[in-house]
């Protein structure tokens, strides 16, 4: 073999390693089975033996795997996907979620979501028609479902990240050994696939555990790029010994914080003189830290008890040109300082200003009244 061959060829392995996306083999079960699975008000491993099993769950920020174990056990049964999820959790005093809307944000709240994504083949065949197999590759990504179900119970379906108004899928929480689960009952139907005519689509699985997302295929995400997405093959019964398992893997305490100075996250004090207030915005995240905002002596603080962006507000009151000066800390260490200088807008104290700050918006017109 030439070494210009050799090199060629390494590079092309290279590239379809690199560009592979993982593959979960679902197997298939009888209706009455899955009526049994459904019917369970707890969570029990030994029912859902032979169940394709998805245990990894990593982080795109930089945290690594989930500390707590996790693992998703799918079956589908021609119509539906069965699936449980089961999330250990050693400490539910930490555990936060609240019964939403359906066109709340659930992945703030500690839950889970199975992501079902079709390709414009899909949307093709369902508009024109067409026959079995005239669909067996799969083109990009162009559409996702997102189902998602939190702690609380509340759930939501989105398409394209669109919230719809009705969830049209089944599931329950239920408590599970050293933790909680979810057992779903997705319709096929409900996301628009046919697996039949092609037993092949995107598929992705992810559990938000304290503010963070974890995912089963999560190399990158966030900004303007697509929700990475993974695949699944749905099988028939014969074809049912090559589900894909995973080993659930032990409990890994997480590492040490530095309580002198939690990493809080990005950082923001800024000063609006509309509103005669400083404002802090951070990422708390770490349960009991003392994060204060200070401006000339007057301090506003917050435990650091929540897992989403939290804001500390201090009005000010002062004459132009004074000097302000605003420090954030956290258990005593500072973590941000700026200083700022006192100033009336051109519309302080006028009806624009009232109406800017009591009404937010103008009232409409409306034609006089003679």
């Amino acid at each position: 073999m030439s070494k210009k061959f050799y090199y060629v060829l390494l590079f092309v392995i290279c590239c379809i390693t690199v560009g592979a996306e993982p593959l979960v083999r679902i197997p298939r079960i009888t209706e009455e089975k899955a009526k049994e699975l459904a019917a369970s008000d707890f969570f029990c491993e030994e029912a859902w033996q032979g169940a394709a099993v998805i245990t990894t769950f990593t982080s795109c920020t930089g945290l690594g795997k989930i500390a707590e174990p996790t693992a998703f056990y799918l079956f589908h049964d021609g119509k539906n996907l069965r699936a449980a999820a089961y999330c250990s959790e050693r400490d539910f005093a930490n555990v936060m979620a609240f019964d939403r809307k359906s066109d709340d944000d659930l992945t703030l709240d500690e839950s889970v979501q199975i992501v079902f994504g079709l390709d414009g083949k899909f949307g093709t065949k369902f508009t024109m028609g067409g026959y079995d197999g005239a669909y067996a590759e799969l083109g990009k990504c162009a559409h996702t479902y997102e189902m998602t179900v939190n702690f609380a119970g509340a759930s939501n379906r989105r398409y394209d990240e669109t919230p719809l108004e009705n969830s049209k899928f089944d599931y329950t929480v239920v408590p599970a050994e050293n933790g909680w689960a979810v057992l779903f009952s997705i319709p096929f139907s409900t996301v628009g696939y046919d697996w039949r005519s092609n037993p092949l689509t995107y598929f992705n699985l992810f559990r938000f555990y304290r503010g963070e997302r974890y995912g089963w295929h999560l190399p990158s995400f966030g900004g303007y790029s697509q929700l990475p997405m993974a695949k699944a093959e749905f099988l028939d019964f014969e074809q049912n010994s090559e589900a894909t398992v995973e080993e659930l893997t032990e409990y890994t305490a997480p590492a040490a914080a530095n309580t002198a100075i939690p990493q809080i996250g990005r950082t923001d004090i800024e000063y609006y003189p509309a509103t005669a207030e400083i404002a802090a915005e951070f990422k708390s995240g770490w349960q009991g830290a003392d994060i204060v905002l200070t401006v000339n002596g007057k301090n506003v603080s917050d435990k650091g008890s929540r897992y989403w962006p939290t804001r500390l507000v201090i009005p000010v009151d002062s004459p132009a040109g004074t000097k302000l000066s605003a420090v954030l800390t956290c258990n005593g260490q500072v973590v941000q300082r700026k200083e700022f200088a006192a100033k009336a807008p051109a519309t302080w104290k006028t009806g624009t200003a009232i109406e800017y700050l009591d009404d937010k918006v103008p009232y409409p017109w409306s034609s006089p009244v003679f």
